[in-house]
């Protein structure tokens, strides 16, 4: 970009200056120098311009309000987020177990849903305003309980996406379990070969052999276990 700027400005002064140069001294250095200056200068601008201001965000203010807040519907809504998020790091929730449920599930709009909600709450609470005195006392605490029981509706969806999160940890964590134990399985079969061959404490060895396999089949049985209880309802819907 910067050469294709030099090449055409030394073409155009090229043009520029032939008819200047039957004209001598102070005028023709005016006349050759000025134009130079301005287009550095036209250059010089357009490179240290600051960035234009970001655009307003009032979805993104709105957040901020809520969270600054502390009232119960933000803790909601963080409680929701943070636990859909640990979902989706959870290895178990990418694996062929948790396929329908990932299918029946959408833990992102249901995230969304709640937090829109804890935003309408944090409105209602707004537009009440600070405690009245006098006869519209009692008027505006009813309001704000009213409020507070929607914001405990609220919770309960929450705390289903929580009692998901748990199911799917712990679902991670038997997997990694039964894999462990597999693993230990496979290289106890390589070990069995070589005790075969020495003849020497294939008894024990063989034991071993059993109780690797009962603890597989206890893990497996565990693992059925937790898919009855993950599979047993999507979490519940206000």
């Amino acid at each position: 970009m910067q050469w294709g700027l030099a090449m055409g400005l030394s073409f155009a002064l090229a043009i520029f200056v032939s008819p200047l140069q039957y004209i001598s001294g102070a005028a023709y250095t005016a006349a050759v120098l000025i134009p130079i200056a301005l287009f550095g200068l036209g250059l010089w601008l357009t490179r240290v311009r600051p960035p234009p201001p970001p655009a307003p965000d009032p979805e993104g203010e709105l957040l901020v309000r809520l969270a600054a807040s502390g009232q119960p519907e933000a803790q909601v809504a963080a409680a929701a987020s943070r636990a859909w998020n640990e979902i989706l790091a959870e290895p178990a929730w990418a694996t062929q177990w948790t396929a329908g449920h990932r299918v029946a599930f959408d833990g992102a709009a249901e995230v969304t849903q709640i937090v829109d909600a804890a935003l309408e709450i944090m409105a209602g609470r707004e537009a009440v305003g600070p405690q009245a005195d006098g006869t519209a006392e009692s008027s505006w605490h009813s309001q704000h309980a009213e409020l507070d029981a929607a914001a405990t509706r609220l919770g309960a969806r929450a705390d289903s996406m929580i009692r998901l999160r748990d199911r799917v940890d712990a679902l991670s964590r038997a997997a990694h379990h039964l894999a462990e134990v597999q693993r230990m399985e496979r290289s106890a079969l390589a070990v069995d070969d070589v005790v075969v061959e020495t003849s020497f404490g294939y008894a024990d060895h063989e034991q071993r052999m059993v109780g690797l396999a009962d603890e597989i089949a206890g893990v497996r049985m565990g693992i059925e276990d937790l898919l009855v209880e993950l599979n047993r309802g999507e979490p519940d819907k206000a």
